[in-house]
């Protein structure tokens, strides 16, 4: 039985709509030095904003993350395609991390490292909070948990 997810863009998304806001609010600020050129420079900047959020969430489609029996497999690109599967027994460590804002939108950061391969690291951003613990509840009982069921001893 395997368990896929993707990214879910939404942190940062909202990095790059908060940017946009501050920026904003400075050229309002500025404006006597933009003159007429504040409401052109905003709208070029929201469309900015527009595209990078359109990417996160574009790229975040082209990532995958599968649980499957024994291994942990991490597949991405659109061109040219990387997978990287690692059995259970050879990841060493597994963690999280939250922000604030990442603790509001139910996501965090996980990384994940190994032993015997040349990229060791894997680093996976703006990850469902609910993922991220069936990703660690499937690390640490080297794939014998049952996905969406808690065990108890």
């Amino acid at each position: 039985m395997s368990y896929s997810y993707h990214p879910f863009p939404i942190g940062g998304s909202l990095r790059s709509a908060f940017g946009l806001a501050i920026f904003v609010v400075i050229l309002y600020i500025l404006r006597g030095l933009t003159g007429n050129y504040f409401i052109p420079v905003s709208l070029i900047l929201a469309a900015l904003v527009a595209l990078r959020v359109f990417i996160y969430f574009f790229f975040a489609h082209f990532q995958t993350v599968t649980l499957e029996d024994k291994t942990f497999v991490y597949a991405s690109g659109i061109l040219s395609h990387k997978q990287i599967t690692l059995p259970y027994s050879k990841i060493t460590e597994a963690n999280f991390s939250q922000g604030i804002l990442e603790r509001l939108l139910g996501v965090a950061i996980l990384k994940i490292d190994s032993a015997g391969f040349s990229d060791s690291q894997i680093r996976l951003a703006d990850i469902r909070y609910s993922d991220v613990q069936k990703t660690l509840e499937m690390i640490n009982s080297g794939g014998s948990a049952t996905i969406g069921e808690k065990k108890t001893i």
